[in-house]
C-alpha cells in the first residue's frame, strides 16, 4: 500500500518493559495513540491527543498550540502519559462524571504546562500557573463562549471584559485533581514529588454556610404548590410531583432522576430503592451505592407509579426527565427548580433542590438516628476512617434502616395528605 511504502514496514514490534498485566493493559493504549500518530505523521495528517475512560471510547481533547518542550528520554513518562495511565488505572472506578471532570481539569492544565514536559519536570512554579489560570476560569466558559480557547478566556477575565468566574471551591476542585495526577505519578515511581501539593485559594464561604435547608415555611410552600393541590391529578405521574417527596428522605437529585423500575427491589420484606452506577447513569462516589428502604407515607404512591411505567412500557420511572450532554439526569431539573422556586415564591439565598438533604439531615438529627445509619441512608462517606474499618462488618441491616427512616418527621406537612 501507500503507507506501507512511506514507512518501509508492514509490522512495528515494541516492548512494554513490564511483565505486570495491570501495567500492560494501561500502556497498550498510549502505545497505540504512539503508533497512530507516527502514521497520521507519515501520511502528512495532524496528530491526536486523547484521553482514555477505561472502557469506553477514547475521547479528544481540544489545546492551544503547547510551548515546545525537549523531547523526553525513552524511559521518562510526560505528563501526558501519566494522565493516560491515570484515567486508564484499572485499580480505580471512578464514576462517569468524575471522569469527565479531570478531563476538563487537565485540558486547562495543558494550556499551561505542555503535555509533552517530562514529568520529573513538573515543578512548583509551573503548578502555580496552573493555579493562577484556573483562578480566572469563566464560570460556565464551555456554553458562555463555545468554542473558545481557554486561555483567551483567561486572559480577558485579567482585563475585566470577562466578570463572571468560577467559585474559590471550584478552584480548588481543579488543583484536587491536578494533584491526584501527580500523586498517582508519585506512587508509581515516575516522579520523585508531588510539586502541585497544598495548592489552593481560600474560600470566603464557610462550609457551613455554602447550603442551607429549607425552613418550614419554605417547605410549606413547595408542597402547597398547584402541583399538589389543584393540578396534582395533572401531575401526579410525573417527575415535577414525585422528586421533590423523594428528595424529602436523602436522595440526590441525579439518585431520584435517574431511578430505574427495575431499581425498585424487595430485600428481606422491604421495598427498597437500589441506589447503583449502570450504563445510563452514575453515582458520586462508591459510599453513594446504597439500599435506601422506600419510607412507609410514600410508599402506596410509589409503588402504584412502578406499576403503571411497566404497564406503559417505560424502563425509568421518570422518563420525562432527560439526560444532558454530560449524561446527567440533574441538570434539567434543576435549572425548571430554580424557576419554580422563584416563581412560587419559596426562593431564598443560599437554598436550592439540595437543600432537602440538608432537610433530611437535619430530620435524621431530630430523630436521634445513629450516625452510621444516617450515613448508610445518606451515602455520605465517614470522615476520618479508613477503607479498611468502613469494610469491617456487613453493613447496616435493612430492617434497620427502615425503622430509621419511617422516624422522619416533617411537622410542617402532610404528605399522606398529599399523596
Amino acid at each position: 500500500s501507500c503507507l506501507q511504502a512511506i514507512v518501509g514496514k508492514t509490522h512495528f514490534v515494541r516492548s512494554l518493559k513490564t511483565g505486570r498485566w495491570a501495567d500492560a493493559v494501561r500502556m497498550i493504549r498510549v502505545v497505540s495513540v504512539e503508533f497512530e500518530n507516527m502514521l497520521r505523521k507519515a501520511e502528512g495528517a495532524s496528530e491526536i491527543s486523547v484521553s482514555f475512560i477505561s472502557g469506553a471510547a477514547p475521547q479528544e481533547i481540544v489545546h492551544s498550540p503547547p510551548v515546545p518542550t525537549p523531547e523526553p528520554a525513552n524511559d521518562e513518562m510526560t505528563l501526558q502519559q501519566v494522565f493516560d495511565m491515570f484515567m486508564s488505572d484499572p485499580s480505580k472506578k471512578r464514576a462517569w462524571t468524575t471522569m469527565a471532570r479531570y478531563r476538563e481539569t487537565m485540558g486547562v492544565v495543558f494550556e499551561v504546562i505542555p503535555p509533552s514536559t517530562p514529568i520529573k519536570k513538573v515543578d512548583r512554579t509551573m503548578c502555580r500557573h496552573v493555579l493562577e489560570m484556573v483562578q480566572w476560569l469563566p464560570a460556565n466558559a464551555t456554553k458562555r463562549f463555545p468554542n473558545q480557547p481557554i486561555r483567551m478566556l483567561c486572559d480577558k477575565a485579567k482585563n475585566g471584559q470577562i466578570k463572571r468566574l468560577i467559585s474559590a471551591q471550584t478552584v480548588n476542585f481543579y488543583m484536587i485533581c491536578f494533584t491526584a495526577v501527580l500523586s498517582f505519578a508519585l506512587s508509581e515511581e515516575w516522579a520523585d514529588k508531588n510539586p502541585a501539593k497544598g495548592l489552593r485559594v481560600a474560600d470566603p464561604v464557610r462550609a457551613k454556610d455554602k447550603r442551607l435547608p429549607y425552613d418550614d415555611g419554605q417547605l410549606k410552600q413547595i408542597f402547597s404548590t398547584s402541583i399538589y393541590t389543584t393540578k396534582a391529578d395533572q401531575y401526579r405521574d410525573t417527575a415535577k410531583f414525585w422528586i421533590p417527596i423523594i428528595g424529602l428522605f436523602g436522595m440526590r437529585l441525579n439518585e431520584i432522576a435517574g431511578l430505574r423500575v427495575a431499581d425498585i427491589q424487595t430485600i428481606d420484606g422491604v421495598e427498597c430503592f437500589i441506589v447503583k452506577e449502570a450504563e445510563d447513569k452514575s453515582i458520586k462516589t462508591l459510599a453513594s451505592e446504597r439500599t435506601v428502604p422506600i419510607p412507609d407515607m410514600i410508599k402506596d404512591g410509589v409503588l402504584a407509579l412502578a406499576q403503571r411505567r411497566r404497564q406503559q412500557g417505560y424502563a425509568r420511572l421518570f422518563p420525562d426527565v432527560h439526560r444532558d450532554g454530560r449524561g446527567l439526569y440533574s441538570h434539567e431539573f434543576s435549572k425548571w427548580w430554580g424557576r419554580h422556586a422563584r416563581n412560587e415564591g419559596f426562593f431564598k439565598e443560599r437554598t436550592c433542590f439540595h437543600s432537602l438533604r440538608h432537610n433530611f439531615r437535619q430530620a435524621m438529627r431530630e430523630a436521634r438516628i445513629d450516625e452510621e445509619i444516617v450515613l448508610a441512608l445518606g451515602g455520605w462517606t465517614p470522615s476520618g476512617k479508613s477503607e479498611v474499618q468502613r469494610n469491617y462488618g456487613s453493613g447496616v441491616p435493612i430492617h434497620m434502616l427502615k425503622d430509621a427512616i419511617n422516624r422522619i418527621r416533617y411537622s410542617e406537612l402532610d404528605l399522606i395528605h398529599i399523596l
